[in-house]
C-alpha cells in the first residue's frame, strides 16, 4: 500500500540476501526522496545532475534485474 512497504520489501527480499547489489539500496533511497519532495514541495525541481544519476542508475539496476531474471528463469525452462 505504500512506497515504504516496497523498498523495505524489495531490500528485505532482493538487497539484503545480495541477488542483487547493495548499491542499489542508495540509488532506491534518493530515487524516493526525489519522487516525495517532487510530489509534497510546492517548488522543488530535481538537478540535472541528479537526474542524470538517477538515469543511470535506473538502467544498470534494469540491466541486473533482466539478468538475474534470465538466470533464474530460462535457465530453467
Amino acid at each position: 500500500k505504500k512506497h515504504s512497504a516496497v523498498i523495505a520489501r524489495f531490500t528485505l527480499n532482493y538487497l539484503k540476501p545480495e541477488i542483487l547489489p547493495k548499491e542499489y539500496s542508495k540509488l532506491i533511497s534518493n530515487a524516493s526522496l526525489i519522487r516525495n519532495r517532487s510530489d509534497y514541495e510546492d517548488f522543488y525541481i530535481c538537478s540535472v545532475a541528479d537526474t542524470n544519476a538517477l538515469f543511470s542508475g535506473a538502467k544498470a539496476f534494469c540491466v541486473d534485474v533482466e539478468k538475474y531474471l534470465a538466470e533464474r528463469y530460462l535457465a530453467n525452462a
